[in-house]
């Protein structure tokens, strides 16, 4: 027969199986001494993190100190750079002022200074390369003048270069004997230097070839013409030569009055001849009295006694010369 074993009555929240109480259970924290540590270790955060912030800022302020003592250092050195810049510049070494003023990129009016000094160090280069006159020299400065715009006077020194070029070329021209061109040359050059004298020179030299020639000819009428000018500026002997062609023309005048009858045989009307001789040179050629003077008269009065002498001889008469 068997047993029904049985489990005794238990509450119903006994467990069935109960652990026996142990000797080495862990005590209960202790909590005031865990907030004395939490507050111990949050003061300690607290202290390390003020620190920091002191040191950072510590750090930043030092740092801005050194940036503001660099700057009151370098301005005080970039200012010092450009007053010798200006020093420079006031002395006129206006291609080292130029370096100076850009190696101050933007400080003050550094940038517009450069410019201006390098404006300056050209207009003078160019302005040194006209005297004395060379032709690649003036030719250079005029590019460089026209470069330069409105700075100054460039643009009219640009123009006296090509004056100068012209000149130099219309003096070349009269040297080689071209005084036709030289000429032209020189009066399209209007007033500068001496280019008018210089065209007048060209002209009477030109006047006086030609009237070498039209004297070679015979025609002393258009020589004298063209003696005219050349006489009145001095030109060599152009005035000699005018002369002559003055007596030339006034012994022609008397032999043709003469031809034509304009005398009689007797001695009065010689003289009277004479004096018709004069009137009528003076009539026909449009030439002033005076042109009868001196040499010419002379030498018409002579060839003229000479003839009437000879006629007055011939009818027995004297004193030809009363």
């Amino acid at each position: 027969m068997a047993f029904k074993k049985t489990e005794p009555n238990l509450p119903d929240n006994t467990p069935l199986n109960p652990i026996p109480p142990s000797s080495d259970a862990t005590p209960a924290p202790d909590l005031s001494a865990l907030l004395t540590q939490t507050q111990d270790a949050s003061t300690g955060l607290q202290n390390k993190a003020a620190a920091k912030v002191r040191r950072t800022v510590l750090a930043v302020v030092g740092l801005s100190m050194l940036v503001i003592l660099f700057l009151i250092i370098f301005g005080t050195i970039r200012q010092k750079n450009y007053e010798e810049a200006s020093a420079l510049f006031d002395s006129e070494k206006y291609s080292q002022a130029a370096e100076a003023f850009a190696k101050l990129g933007h400080f003050k009016d550094s940038a517009d200074r450069t410019i201006e000094s390098q404006n300056w160090a050209s207009y003078s280069r160019a302005s040194n390369l006209i005297e004395p006159y060379r032709y690649d020299d003036t030719t250079e400065a005029k590019q460089i003048f026209l470069s330069l715009g409105d700075f100054q006077d460039s643009a009219e020194k640009a123009v006296y270069c090509q004056n100068r070029i012209n000149y130099a070329a219309a003096d070349d021209l009269e040297t080689a004997g071209d005084f036709t061109a030289a000429q032209a040359g020189f009066e399209a050059l209007g007033d500068f230097n001496n280019s008018k004298e210089r065209a007048r020179y060209c002209s009477d030299t030109l006047d006086y070839q030609a009237a070498c020639a039209l004297i070679e000819q015979g025609d002393y009428a258009a020589a004298a013409e063209k003696l005219a000018a050349p006489a009145k500026s001095y030109y060599e002997d152009a005035d000699d030569k005018l002369e002559l062609c003055d007596n030339k023309i006034d012994f022609a005048a008397a032999e043709q009055l003469l031809a034509d009858g304009k005398n009689d045989h007797h001695a009065h009307d010689a003289r009277v001849a004479r004096r018709q001789l004069r009137g009528d040179v003076a009539r026909h050629l449009d030439l002033p009295l005076m042109l009868l003077a001196g040499i010419g008269v002379r030498a018409v009065d002579h060839y003229l006694l000479a003839q009437l002498g000879g006629l007055q001889q011939g009818a027995g008469r004297v004193d030809v010369g009363a």
